[in-house]
């Protein structure tokens, strides 16, 4: 007796075989090897295009495209991606295949900017197949830039002067010796006593951040004043030099005179001919804006002789 076996197979498992039959059946336009000439050959026309290709909002540095391609009722597509078009092939190690059914849009994320991009799509009635490619856009988010000045040494009782500017950034803020939210570009003056400081500027924008510093020096250098009144003398006449320092340490003037008080004072003269005098400071960090010089002119009286006619 012949006993027959029943033999039920899952509806999903046929469905799973008609679906593999079938994408043999699209996917068989050309064979492997000519299947890039297939699509090759296709390339054109304004059916199937990509548009918009723009960057994603930053601070992303990739791009997307929304590729579109004609439809016909019931037709189901795929879509095939690559970076070159020989990568275009059946079952090739580079593609990927994007189901899409019976959609004509498909939107490609996560590209490269600046960088060429190939597609090919074909469909289920039709045996449809195009080739096109496309390019980014440039997507780099510029990186900011800072740049942070000032004169490396400034003399007391003068304030640091900074100034900046920046590109690419919203925001700066202040470190170092400073500190604050600052604007992305101007200056600020800054009042320190003698030392070394170090200012920071970090400025942020949607490519990043960014920072500059500098190094400045403050010093105690004296500074003085110093004059003579009146400049010219007649002798037995005599002329007055007076001098003001701050930041000064010592003082002297030459001539004989020898040290002075190293904040402010007076001396007479009494030169007998036209003399030059120079004070001479010191402070913590040098001589300052001496030594200075200030001069007394001698004149002389005439002197007559009446002669008496014989």
């Amino acid at each position: 007796m012949v006993k027959f076996i029943k033999v039920f197979v899952p509806i999903t498992t046929i469905s799973l075989l008609i679906l593999f039959f079938w994408h043999l059946n699209i996917t068989n336009i050309g064979e492997r090897g000519s299947y890039t000439s297939v699509l090759a050959a296709s390339q054109g026309g304004t059916q199937c295009f990509a548009d918009p290709v723009e960057c994603n909002p930053a601070p992303s540095q990739t791009a997307y495209a929304q590729l579109h391609w004609p439809t016909i009722k019931g037709e189901y597509y795929y879509v095939q991606r690559a970076e070159t078009l020989n990568d275009l092939t059946y079952f090739g190690p580079t593609w990927s295949y994007v189901y899409v059914g019976a959609k004509n849009t498909y939107k490609w994320n996560g590209l490269t900017s600046n960088k060429t991009y190939w597609w090919g799509v074909w469909g289920s009635i039709r045996g449809y197949s195009k080739a096109f490619s496309f390019t980014t856009p440039n997507c780099v988010t510029p990186a900011p830039t800072v740049d942070l000045t000032t004169w490396p040494t400034w003399e007391l009782p003068d304030p640091i002067h900074l100034r900046w500017t920046s590109t690419n950034a919203d925001s700066c803020n202040a470190s170092g010796d400073w500190s604050g939210n600052k604007p992305t570009q101007g200056d600020e003056y800054l009042s320190k006593p003698r030392g070394t400081y170090t200012f920071i500027l970090t400025c942020t924008g949607p490519g990043g951040s960014a920072s500059d510093s500098v190094t400045v020096r403050v010093i105690q250098v004296p500074q003085c004043t110093f004059t003579a009144n009146p400049t010219t003398i007649i002798l037995p006449a005599s002329s007055t030099l007076s001098w003001e320092c701050i930041y000064a340490d010592s003082c002297s003037i030459d001539q004989g005179i020898g040290s002075v008080n190293n904040v402010s004072g007076t001396k007479q003269v009494r030169p007998t001919k036209t003399t030059t005098y120079t004070l001479t400071c010191q402070g913590p960090d040098g001589d300052g804006n001496t030594p200075l010089q200030t001069s007394v002119n001698v004149g002389f009286v005439p002197w007559i002789k009446e002669v008496i006619p014989r």
